[in-house]
């Protein structure tokens, strides 16, 4: 059973984070997904929001990407929901003070690290 995806640096970007997102929402075994420098926007974050919304993933691994503060707000919208991420690592994403706020507003309601 596959419980770790690395798709790390292969520069999927946001048409194929779509396709992938959608494949992600059926998932019932991955627990570890690692994207990290892909040249994901904030519209691939949008995508990504709705698998985070599958109670799955433990670990989720988005560093090097650009998603911005929009897609940081996309992802802790979804952040509110989600009560089985512990680690996400958007370092390095250009989410700046605004979208740092976004996700802080997530984690009252969530234990992510």
């Amino acid at each position: 059973t596959l419980t770790i995806l690395d798709l790390g640096w292969n520069y999927i970007s946001d048409t194929g984070v779509h396709y992938l997102a959608y494949e992600l929402q059926k998932n019932t075994t991955i627990k570890i997904l690692k994207l990290g420098s892909n040249k994901i926007s904030a519209n691939g974050a949008q995508y990504l929001a709705q698998a985070l919304e599958i109670q799955t993933l433990i670990t989720f691994d988005l560093r090097e990407n650009q998603i911005g503060s929009i897609g940081a707000q996309y992802l802790a919208h979804a952040l509110q929901r989600n009560t089985t991420l512990i680690i996400l690592d958007l370092r390095s994403n250009g989410i700046g003070t605004e979208g740092a706020q976004y996700l802080a507003s997530a984690f009252p309601n969530n234990m992510v690290k």
